[in-house]
């Protein structure tokens, strides 16, 4: 008769997303005719992976909506007021996910709902795994 073998079930990880090392990226299209990219400077998260069976069980990545940066004070002081983000009453937008799709290639889609000036939306974002 063979020996048992002894199957540990995969486990999960929490990491956590250090502020020095995460970053938030925005374009939008200024007055109709040329792009401007932004940043938010300030971010934090944590999610749960399961290396082994590539599952994401969950994920939520706050940005800090007044630590946005796009290079023009101005700019910034505008976008930080209530005619965009309303940084004074709503100082975060937050990202929580509800699924992972990947590829073989690690490329992927996470899906989640963001959380902006009080609303909360479904979102997708394209990922790549590293």
């Amino acid at each position: 008769m063979p020996a048992p073998v002894l199957v540990r079930p995969s486990v999960p990880a929490e990491f956590v997303i250090e502020p020095d090392h995460c970053g938030s990226s925005f374009r939008v299209r200024h007055i109709g005719y040329a792009d401007t990219l932004g940043l938010f400077l300030k971010a934090n998260g944590r999610f749960v992976y399961d290396e082994e069976t590539r599952t994401l069980h969950s994920a939520r990545v706050v940005v800090d909506t007044r630590s946005v940066f796009t290079n023009h004070q101005r700019r910034d002081d505008h976008v930080r007021n209530s005619d965009f983000l309303d940084v004074e009453s709503f100082p975060e937008a937050v990202f929580e996910s509800t699924s992972l799709e990947l590829g073989a290639d690690g490329k992927g889609t996470l899906r989640g709902t963001l959380t902006l000036l009080g609303k909360s939306r479904p979102e997708e974002l394209a990922v790549s795994l590293n």
